[in-house]
């Protein structure tokens, strides 16, 4: 895959029973180290603000990492939970992933990662999530997305 990628985020997040779909799709970067594939890229908000994310994408797990106005640390992992003090003063985990199912396809054109989670707010269910999230690499002449 090339080093320059498109980022296809797509999921669903059903609250009471009302699912909102969510979607984005941007350009990014791509690097493989140690055993683990690395996606970065900018996401922009509504009120002009950028978040820098880093996807970390290994066989048994997905980590977002944010950084700037929307700054958080999540970790999807297969059968176990995991809890970020976003939010909290005092760091304790406030906001909780419990990862239901979680799955990595990995082919010469791009990645796939697929997960199924629940969002727990101080113990509290708040929303059941799927998320899949597409990397495919881009061809530097044209700027088009190579899709196998």
């Amino acid at each position: 895959m090339t080093r320059e990628v498109l980022v296809t985020i797509a999921g669903v997040r059903t609250t009471d029973g009302e699912p909102e779909e969510i979607a984005l799709c941007v350009p990014g970067s791509y690097y493989h180290r140690n055993g683990k594939h690395y996606i970065c890229y900018d996401q922009l908000w509504e009120d002009g603000s950028v978040t820098k994310s880093t996807i970390k994408l290994s066989p048994c797990a997905m980590e977002i990492i944010r950084k700037g106005s929307m700054a958080a640390h999540m970790i999807f992992e297969q059968g176990k939970t995991h809890g970020t003090g976003y939010g909290s003063l005092t760091g304790e985990p406030v906001m909780e992933f419990v990862t239901n199912k979680f799955s990595l396809a990995e082919r010469e054109e791009g990645l796939e990662a697929e997960v199924d989670y629940s969002l727990r707010v101080c113990g509290e269910l708040v929303s059941d999530c799927r998320m899949k999230v597409s990397v495919a690499g881009r061809h530097r002449e044209t700027g088009q997305d190579h899709i196998g």
